[in-house]
């Protein structure tokens, strides 16, 4: 699919809306609290709740609203610009002085021939206090807005029924996922809804393990006669991946990302979501460098703990770098086009014209600080800096595209981990490895509770994690010659084997593990 059409966005009115919510109740981020709203000549009752992670602890607030009937049923309204619908989202744009990000990442999703919700900005009234400036989104949250389920026939045996699903840091889902070298990551499920007590359907766990199995082919030394194009929607993939890197979001990868099965049954990314600190975000200034990628970003143990390693894999193979750099061209395009910044900035005229509503309510600073509004710049000057960095970003990502080495899973977190790096002795081209203790195993500890027996085995992984060698350790010492080594890191493990005879079960069993780090620079 090739797409040049790129409007952004062309059905917003000069004039945004206001909308006045009278809450009825205390406002948490748990459960909606009944409420009213008037929105020109419509009057309605809805519920609302605070809606976020972060922005949950920043002034401004973004909330989630339902339409409601007068009984408290959830039914479906309509907001000016926007389809008829049960749910949106007023997201407040706190961390972005042009306001314009969310709004421009989803312009583009859609433009590559992506599911995107609708979207529109408006005047947010909360109990006759203005809030501010919001974008105001369509919530999508059901399978229903995204596929025909009727057409639905999988190509997959494993998967019996469609679905929806979200990562979004807390790991707190129901439907387990492996992720960066085999933790378990666990999706919210949104459709459909999870049976009673957390239980789900489990042919999704088979599903996800068929992908993994197919993706984690590209790097180990097995055959597997499943490609992963069997299982993912490669170009949305593709594009997902780009959008991230091309904006270079830091929340990619990690925090509010979407996929489901689409008709075939085929996992598909979407839609995309949260990119109000990308586009070289002066409040995000760690991240407004053109060169690196944002899949290679070193986060937090944690953080990368709620990561696939869907990024990583796909990476090592060489033709989906090219579907990616043959896809990079359509952004291109339209980023060098005359009308791609004509269209933004049109728009923000609508936002600048308007931002002293924004500045009177939250202040204008004097400097960068987690405040909204145009900070030291006007929106006119952001989008300067937006757009040069997006060109610019572009240059690299086609320059480093198709040259970009294979860095696998096992080797990122191998990192995280705790390896005692050992010189080799480049002379006689060995590794040797010295233990504090004999290994040799028989080890007997006698006791009127209990005794057990151990030994000790050593696997050498390179950095894909498949197995090189492995064996038995005895004695003090273990000895390694590289010579047949291709030159990159190794990792050792040393294990203890037990074959216990336990006299007291209620014993303790003590399981020992020693990891090396093994560097080859040269033979």
């Amino acid at each position: 699919m090739q797409s040049s059409n790129f409007n952004f966005p062309e059905n917003q009115p000069l004039e945004f809306p206001s909308i006045y919510i009278s809450v009825v109740g205390r406002l948490n981020a748990v459960d909606k609290v009944p409420a009213t709203y008037r929105l020109a000549d419509a009057l309605g009752s809805c519920a609302i709740e605070l809606h976020g992670n972060s922005t949950l602890n920043v002034a401004k607030k973004s909330y989630d609203f339902s339409f409601r009937s007068e009984g408290g049923l959830s039914i479906a309204g309509k907001f000016p610009g926007l389809p008829w619908t049960k749910d949106l989202l007023f997201v407040s744009n706190f961390y972005d002085p042009s306001m314009l990000r969310n709004a421009l990442a989803y312009s583009t999703w859609e433009a590559l021939g992506h599911k995107t919700p609708e979207y529109a900005f408006c005047h947010v009234y909360v109990n006759e206090v203005y809030e501010g400036i919001y974008l105001v989104v369509e919530k999508i949250r059901s399978l229903d807005q995204l596929i025909d389920k009727s057409q639905w026939k999988p190509e997959s045996t494993t998967l019996k029924q469609p679905f929806f699903m979200r990562i979004d840091g807390e790991n707190e889902g129901q439907v387990p996922i492996v992720g960066m070298r085999d933790y378990p990551i666990y999706a919210e499920l949104l459709d459909p809804k999870p049976y009673k007590n957390g239980m789900y359907d489990q042919s999704f766990r088979a599903f996800f393990e068929e992908v993994n199995s197919a993706l984690n082919a590209i790097v180990s030394n097995e055959l597997n006669p499943i490609s992963y194009a069997d299982h993912i929607d490669i170009e949305s993939f593709v594009d997902f991946f780009l959008l991230n890197e091309w904006t270079k979001n830091p929340d990619a990868y990690h925090s509010s990302v979407f996929f489901y099965s689409n008709e075939k049954g085929k996992l598909t990314m979407g839609p995309v979501w949260d990119f109000d600190l990308a586009f070289a975000n002066p409040l995000n200034p760690e991240d407004d460098d053109v060169e690196g990628w944002m899949y290679q970003k070193k986060f937090p143990k944690s953080t990368m703990k709620t990561m696939p390693s869907w990024w990583y894999l796909l990476m090592c193979d060489p033709s989906f770098r090219r579907i990616c750099l043959d896809r990079l061209v359509i952004i291109e395009s339209w980023v060098n086009s005359e009308s791609f910044y004509e269209s933004m900035r049109s728009q923000s005229r609508g936002l600048e014209a308007k931002m002293s509503w924004e500045i009177k309510r939250w202040g204008r600073p004097t400097e960068f600080t987690t405040i909204p509004g145009p900070l030291l710049k006007t929106i006119d000057e952001e989008l300067e800096e937006m757009v040069l960095f997006l060109r610019d970003r572009l240059v690299w990502m086609k320059g480093n595209l198709l040259n970009q080495p294979c860095i696998s899973p096992f080797s990122v977190m191998a990192e995280y981990d705790e390896y005692i790096e050992v010189l080799p002795d480049t002379v006689i081209h060995e590794f040797n490895i010295q233990f504090d203790e004999d290994l040799s195993g028989g080890l007997n500890l006698p006791g009127s509770r209990y005794q057990y027996y151990s030994d000790y085995t050593y696997t050498l992984l390179d950095d894909r994690g498949n197995e090189r060698e492995s064996g038995k350790v005895t004695g003090s010492s273990l000895s390694l010659r590289y010579v047949d080594w291709p030159v990159g890191t190794y990792y050792l493990v040393v294990t203890e084997r037990s074959g216990n005879s336990m006299v007291n079960t209620s014993a303790p069993f003590l399981m020992q593990q020693f990891k090396y780090k093994l560097i080859v620079l040269k033979r």
